[in-house]
């Protein structure tokens, strides 16, 4: 396929939704800001967590065994949950899956009750499908859904998240594509009615294997996880807990999901990536096995320190085509304002608009 000016591919980290809140509408927690993945066990200094680990305990188990190594300049939570999902001991293995569960509700809590809009997303939003006229594909890597509530707002009568084939509908001007997962996604885990219950389903569990097999239900209520019920059967999260080096065998999201995404790419010049490490050996596999593999690249990599920007840029430098990425006019490759600055200065409309 040739080159298409019209089409961008927008990637966001977890950095986006830390950086979400611009104040356009009121924050309601600062204590429930979204999340680094250093942030997520770290409930020392994040107490109000507390109350979505203690109903799960494995969750408090993997919390209190990193705890002490929180602080360490080599320590990587992503490394150390990737020990426990594959440890040989199958009980310290067996703590590990209750990390979703908690992790969904931690999250979605923090999409819901830090702010009462995702401002920067909104204005994101606006500038690229309001200004620019573009089609997009959104590679998102978080669980949450301030994104989705962003399009929601944007053009409620498009843009609803009901069941999966929302996400990649072939009239949206926007296509969403979740690989790691989302707080609104589950699978069906067995018979709510009687014995056992959810804790005892998940104490049976011996692998997430499960998570792979038929549709996903997209259940948005703001319920706990433990609490939740369809079609007379319990509910699993169907998330993708941060692990280290995440592969092919790590992505959760739907197979129709990954194949809009490739079709996307497959004709898409321009990247803007935002609030990302680079890190997700998923994604980078996923966009430079479909990249068109000619014609110029156009990227831009924001963050909020020069040294993460730089890092991210040399992550998806090792693979694809972005070595040698060419920007128009005054644009950088690098920005390293953060997410809210790279908004107000409308960075993100001038690359939407930009020509290669």
């Amino acid at each position: 396929m040739g080159m298409n000016h019209k089409r961008l591919c927008v990637v966001l980290g977890a950095g986006a939704s830390h950086d979400a809140w611009n104040g356009g509408a009121p924050r309601r927690n600062a204590n429930l800001q979204p999340p680094l993945a250093r942030d997520l066990f770290d409930i020392g200094h994040h107490e109000e967590y507390w109350q979505y680990a203690r109903d799960y305990p494995g969750a408090q188990y993997v919390a209190q065994v990193l705890a002490p190594r929180l602080g360490a300049n080599a320590f990587n939570v992503e490394s150390e949950l990737r020990k426990f999902a594959e440890h040989s001991n199958p009980d310290k293995r067996a703590h590990y899956f209750w990390v979703p569960p908690y992790l969904r509700d931690l999250i979605s809590a923090c999409s819901s009750e830090y702010a009462h809009g995702p401002g920067n997303y909104v204005a994101l939003v606006d500038s690229l499908l309001g200004d620019a006229q573009l089609e997009i594909l959104f590679l998102v890597l978080n669980y949450d859904d301030m994104l989705e509530r962003a399009l929601t707002l944007y053009k409620p009568t498009e843009f609803k998240f009901e069941k999966a084939s929302d996400y990649v509908a072939e009239d949206r001007q926007a296509k969403v594509v979740k690989i790691h997962g989302s707080t609104n996604w589950f699978k069906p885990m067995g018979s709510a009615s009687g014995k056992p219950d959810f804790f005892e389903r998940v104490r049976d569990l011996s692998s997430l294997s499960f998570l792979k097999e038929g549709e996903l239900t997209v259940v948005n209520e703001l319920h706990r996880t433990f609490q939740l019920e369809r079609n007379g059967q319990h509910l699993y999260p169907l998330l993708t807990a941060p692990l280290a080096g995440k592969g092919d065998d790590d992505i959760v999201c739907p197979q129709t999901h990954l194949e809009a995404a490739k079709e996307f790419l497959s004709a898409c010049h321009r990247y803007l990536v935002i609030g990302c490490s680079g890190l997700d050996t998923d994604l980078l596999s996923l966009i430079s096995d479909a990249m068109p593999k000619s014609g110029n690249i156009s990227a831009m990599f924001v963050s909020g320190k020069s040294e993460y920007s730089e890092a991210t840029r040399r992550h998806f430098n090792s693979k694809g085509r972005f070595g040698s990425i060419v920007l128009p006019g005054d644009l950088k490759a690098q920005y390293d304002g953060g997410f809210n600055d790279f908004i107000a200065r409308g960075d993100a409309w001038k690359f939407a608009e930009s020509k290669l």
